[in-house]
């Protein structure tokens, strides 16, 4: 299964790439540090998952999620942001993303999360 972590705090990102690559092994971990690279990486690499977060410089990631279900419209969007509020959740979804997960949860919730997804993937999907 190929994992996108959307995230520009480097250190956030690999401490999310060590957690999924401990939990979620054989697990391809792609990366990208904006909206923009990740709109590159997911048109190359079709991730299953996009762990997006949405403080981002640039693009912000609601925008980055709307465009990304055009450029890989297989990919599935989850976002995992510090903002907790239901306003952010419904602009999330509102955005196309099939999940919200704060991040202060990510450690219980996203591997869950991610094993729902990966079984819920469609007809002639790598798993």
């Amino acid at each position: 299964m190929k994992i996108m972590i959307v995230e520009d705090h480097e250190a956030v990102r690999a401490s999310l790439r060590d957690f999924l690559n401990t939990a979620l092994p054989g697990s391809h971990v792609l990366e990208a540090a904006t909206g923009e690279e990740a709109l590159e990486v997911a048109f190359d690499e079709e991730p299953e998952v996009v762990l997006m977060d949405l403080g981002l410089p640039g693009m912000t990631g609601l925008e980055a999620t709307r465009r990304l279900t055009v450029v890989a419209p297989r990919s599935r969007v989850v976002v995992c942001s510090v903002h907790e509020g239901s306003v952010y959740k419904q602009a999330a979804l509102a955005a196309g993303a099939v999940g919200f997960v704060p991040k202060r949860e990510a450690n219980e919730r996203l591997v869950p999360l991610i094993r729902t997804l990966r079984a819920l993937a469609p007809a002639g999907a790598e798993a």
